[in-house]
C-alpha cells in the first residue's frame, strides 16, 4: 500500500515537472503587456523576462526607472529632467529629458522617477502612444533583484507598482522577484544560467494566466511570485515547483481555498525558504477593498494554475 502511494506521488510530481517545460509548438494569443521594475530599465533581469515574453509572441513595452529605485514603496512623483547618465550608462548624460527611449528599440523607455510613476506613465501615456491608443491587457513587474516576501511587499516598489495599477487602473498585474542579490547590466555576458531559468519560469506563469482567459486576475488584486535563492539542485526549469501561498497570516475570519488537503495556505516566506526548489505564488492586496473574499480570489487563481502547482511537503 505504501509503495502504491509513493508511486502515485511520484507520478504527480513528474507530471507537474513536465508541464513546467515550455513547448515550442504552443500557439498563444498575443496580448499587450506593460513591463516595469524598481531596479532600473537597464537591469538584466527585466530584459531577460522581456525577451521571454516577446518570444511568446506578445507585444511588450518597458517603462521603468532610469536608475535603481528599489525600496521606495508607493513613492510617486512626476518625472523631472535628468542631467546624469542612466545607470550602467544606459542613457547619455546631459539629456535634460524626463524620459527617453532606446535608440534602436523604441519599446524600451526610461523614466526619471520612481517605479510607480514609471509604470503609471508607461500604462497611460508611453505604451498607448507606441501601440497607437491600445491599452495594456496585463502589467508585469520584475524580475526583481531580491525576494519580496511578507511585509517586504510594502517597501518594494516592484510590488507596489503592480498594486497601484491593479487598484487605480484596474489592470491585472503580476510581480516577479528572485532571492538573488547580484545586480547586472542588460548586456552582461555570460548570462547566469539561473537568471535565464527564472525568466523562463516567470514567462511560463504569465502565459498560464493569459491562457486561462479574461479576467486574468480578480479585481483590485495582483499576484506576488517569488523564486528561492540559487542553490545546488535548482538549475533547470523542471527542478522548480510552484506553491499557492499567502503573503501574511490570515485574519480570524479569513478562510483560504481548500488545496492540498487543508484550508490554510502556507506563508510565502515559508515556501521560498523551505529546502528544495519551491517558488511561491500569493494574492497581493491593494489599497482598495476587494468586492470578493480571499477564498474566492484564491480559487480563481487556483483554477488557472492548478496543473503547475505542487503541495509543500511537511518539514523533515
Amino acid at each position: 500500500m505504501r509503495l502504491t502511494i509513493l508511486w502515485a506521488l511520484w507520478l504527480l510530481e513528474s507530471a507537474t515537472a513536465m508541464r513546467l517545460l515550455p513547448s515550442k509548438n504552443d500557439k498563444t494569443e498575443k496580448v499587450y503587456i506593460l513591463q516595469s521594475n524598481d531596479d532600473g530599465w537597464a537591469e538584466l533581469g527585466l530584459r531577460l523576462l522581456n525577451d521571454e515574453l516577446r518570444a511568446k509572441g506578445h507585444e511588450v513595452f518597458v517603462s521603468a526607472p532610469a536608475e535603481n529605485m528599489s525600496g521606495q514603496g508607493k513613492m510617486d512623483k512626476p518625472p523631472t529632467p535628468r542631467t546624469e547618465a542612466c545607470h550602467y550608462d544606459s542613457c547619455p548624460a546631459g539629456s535634460n529629458l524626463d524620459h527617453g527611449f532606446n535608440e534602436t528599440r523604441p519599446d524600451l523607455a526610461w523614466v526619471n522617477s520612481y517605479a510607480v510613476t514609471a509604470t503609471r506613465f508607461g500604462l497611460r501615456v508611453y505604451a498607448k502612444q507606441h501601440w497607437k491608443g491600445k491599452w495594456a491587457d496585463l502589467v508585469v513587474t520584475g524580475l526583481n533583484v531580491g525576494a519580496n516576501l511578507g511585509a517586504d511587499v510594502e517597501k518594494s516598489s516592484t510590488c507596489q507598482a503592480a498594486a497601484w495599477i491593479a487598484w487605480r487602473d484596474q489592470t491585472p498585474a503580476i510581480a516577479f522577484s528572485a532571492a538573488t542579490r547580484t545586480r547586472l547590466p542588460w548586456n552582461h555576458q555570460p548570462v547566469p544560467d539561473i537568471s535565464r531559468v527564472h525568466a523562463e519560469l516567470a514567462a511560463m506563469i504569465t502565459q498560464k494566466i493569459i491562457d486561462g482567459g479574461k479576467p486574468y486576475l480578480p479585481k483590485f488584486r495582483y499576484l506576488n511570485v517569488n523564486f528561492p535563492a540559487p542553490h545546488e539542485g535548482c538549475s533547470k526549469v523542471s527542478d522548480f515547483k510552484f506553491v499557492l501561498s499567502r503573503i501574511a497570516e490570515p485574519g480570524p475570519k479569513d478562510k483560504d481555498v481548500e488545496w492540498c488537503g487543508t484550508r490554510k495556505l502556507p506563508l510565502e516566506k515559508d515556501v521560498v525558504q523551505r529546502q528544495g526548489c519551491f517558488a511561491s505564488i500569493s494574492m497581493g492586496n491593494t489599497d482598495c477593498p476587494s468586492p470578493s473574499t480571499a477564498q474566492s480570489e484564491q480559487k480563481a487563481v487556483l483554477k488557472k494554475l492548478r496543473d503547475v502547482l505542487s503541495c509543500l511537503p511537511e518539514k523533515a
